[in-house]
């Protein structure tokens, strides 16, 4: 049943498989089926067992054999700073990865640093990340960010400079206009 799986992943492009208990030996296969460069466009792990261990088998997948997978969801997973520093690096060599979440993992000083240069050299977009760095007496930290994978699922704004693609600027997309209340009276 798993090789099955794992010969059908090549042809999805979203995967959800977040909450499976998949562990480091899991994710050595998922980085196989990452290695033959598959149509995978968005590979969400979120609230899995990877580890350390896990997260290198899918930093090395990506570094050097894929070039498709633009969104990866690691949230939650148990990851200390040797596996987080390994997938700030691949996203260093990987151009095509451009989205990356990975708060609720261990985030100790080294990957906090990886991922601050991440987002100050401009390499990932601070919309496109669920952390924001911070440096409080002389020590970088991360903090959450409300950005998620579906970002924009439960409400888009019209204006302003967060306006995803698909929304009309200035309109309400339920179809009533925004009115603006000229005098309000209290009783």
């Amino acid at each position: 049943m798993q090789q099955f799986v794992f010969m059908h992943l090549r042809e999805m492009f979203t995967i959800y498989i977040y909450s499976n208990r998949i562990t480091r030996d899991g994710a050595l296969e998922i980085a196989k089926v990452l290695k033959k460069n598959t149509a995978i466009k968005v590979l969400d792990l979120g609230f899995n067992r990877l580890e350390d261990d896990g997260a290198m088998h899918i930093a090395e997948a990506l570094s050097t054999y894929n070039t498709n997978l633009e969104t990866l969801v690691v949230t939650s997973n148990n990851i200390g700073a040797k596996g987080l520093c390994a997938l700030a690096d691949c996203i260093k060599n990987n151009r095509t990865l451009s989205k990356i979440f990975i708060w609720g993992n261990k985030l100790e000083e080294s990957a906090c640093i990886a991922f601050a240069n991440l987002l100050e050299s401009g390499r990932i977009e601070p919309q496109n990340t669920d952390v924001q760095a911070y440096v409080v007496d002389g020590v970088t930290k991360l903090c959450e960010l409300t950005h998620g994978i579906n970002r924009h699922y439960y409400y888009a704004p019209s204006y302003g400079d967060d306006v995803p693609s698909w929304q009309p600027r200035g309109k309400n997309p339920r179809g009533s206009d925004v009115i603006a209340v000229k005098r309000l009276e209290v009783y």
